[in-house]
C-alpha cells in the first residue's frame, strides 16, 4: 500500500487522507508561510524573534504587567516571557518598575523606543495582511474571521 500516492488505499480511506481538505494541515501551513514573512519584519525592524515580538505586543495591548499576567493572556509560558523580557530590556525596548499599588510586584513596560518599534512592526505587518487579503470581498473576509472566532470559541469551551 502506497500512502504517498494513495495506490492500494481504499477510496473511503483515501478521502480521510486527502490533505487538501484537512483543516489542521491548512491552518498550520498558512500560519507557517505567514510567520516566515512576519519574522522577516520582526528581525529587520528590531532583531526580534516571534516570541519577543509577542511579548512586546502583549505589553502594548495590556499595559505594564508581570510575566505571569502576560502568560495568562497568551500561549507563551512564563519562562519564554521572562527570556523575551530580558532581551527587550537589554535592547532598551522595555524596562521594569515597582508596581504603584503593590511594592512586591515588578512590572514590565515598553520604553519610548519600544513603543516606536512596536508601531513600526504593527504598520509593516498590517501592510502584509492588507496585501494578503487584497482582492478578497469584504463580506467574504468578515465571514472568514467569523468562522475563525466560532472555531476558537468551540475549542475553548470543549473539554479536552
Amino acid at each position: 500500500m502506497d500512502t504517498q500516492t494513495g495506490a492500494g488505499v481504499p477510496q473511503s480511506t483515501r478521502k480521510t487522507l486527502d490533505i487538501d481538505q484537512n483543516f489542521a494541515y491548512w491552518l498550520t501551513h498558512v500560519n507557517y508561510l505567514y510567520d516566515r514573512k512576519a519574522c522577516r519584519i520582526y528581525d529587520s525592524v528590531a532583531g526580534l524573534t516571534t516570541s519577543q515580538w509577542r511579548v512586546m505586543a502583549l505589553i502594548a495591548k495590556l499595559g505594564p504587567g508581570q510575566a505571569v499576567d502576560l502568560a495568562h493572556s497568551s500561549t507563551l509560558d512564563e519562562g519564554a516571557i521572562s527570556r523575551a523580557a530580558r532581551f527587550l530590556r537589554e535592547k532598551g525596548l522595555a524596562d521594569r518598575e515597582l508596581d504603584g499599588h503593590d511594592g512586591r510586584r515588578i512590572n514590565l513596560f515598553l520604553t519610548e523606543k519600544g513603543f516606536a518599534c512596536y508601531r513600526q512592526i504593527k504598520k509593516e505587518t498590517h501592510e502584509l495582511q492588507q496585501t494578503l487579503f487584497e482582492g478578497v470581498d469584504e463580506r467574504e473576509l468578515r465571514g472568514f474571521f467569523n468562522i475563525l472566532h466560532q472555531l476558537e470559541n468551540r475549542l475553548v469551551v470543549s473539554k479536552d
